[in-house]
């Protein structure tokens, strides 16, 4: 019940950041997520590195890695010997059918000069049923002496099957 990944992919942070672009609810991913020129891009990075996941038994699965950092040396080899740990878990009760808890995060080793900490530590809430759908996360991060905070609210109720009302 291991999967073994090696090479380039989204590092296992955030919910909302490994959702495939099709499968997203609304037209962006949230700001704090990839938005770089606003101090965004806690999540949705890509880097080189190996991971291991898969299932620890019926309600929790896990992803959890080794990357070159956490997601700034995207398509660029390895400058440094630096490298970043990063995790995620999900637990899905069983007496609330629809429900989802997950926490990722990352630990990078640091030199301050050449390669400046950027750890990060979030948390996700997802609630959906056929016809309401509640999502929510936060995430913090450090980058050097750099800290800050993302967070998104996200409401959903289907009207129609093929239409649904979002509010963010």
């Amino acid at each position: 019940n291991v999967n073994i990944d090696i090479g380039q992919y989204k590092v296992p942070l955030s919910q909302e950041a490994l959702q495939s672009s099709s499968a997203l609810d609304t037209v962006e991913r949230a700001l704090f997520l990839s938005d770089r020129s606003r101090g965004g891009g806690l999540a949705d990075n890509r880097d080189f590195g190996v991971q291991f996941s898969g299932p620890l038994g019926n309600n929790v699965n896990y992803q959890i890695g080794v990357f070159n950092g956490t997601g700034e040396t995207q398509n660029i080899s390895d400058t440094n010997q630096q490298k970043a740990l990063v995790g995620r878990f999900l637990f899905r009760p069983t007496i609330i059918k629809g429900l989802q808890i997950g926490a990722s995060g990352a630990w990078s080793s640091a030199n301050r000069i050449t390669n400046p900490k950027r750890d990060r530590v979030g948390g996700e809430l997802v609630y959906s049923n056929s016809k309401f759908k509640f999502k929510t996360e936060v995430m913090g991060g450090i980058d050097g002496d750099i800290h800050r905070l993302g967070y998104y609210t996200h409401f959903g109720y289907k009207i129609t099957p093929k239409l649904e009302a979002i509010f963010r």
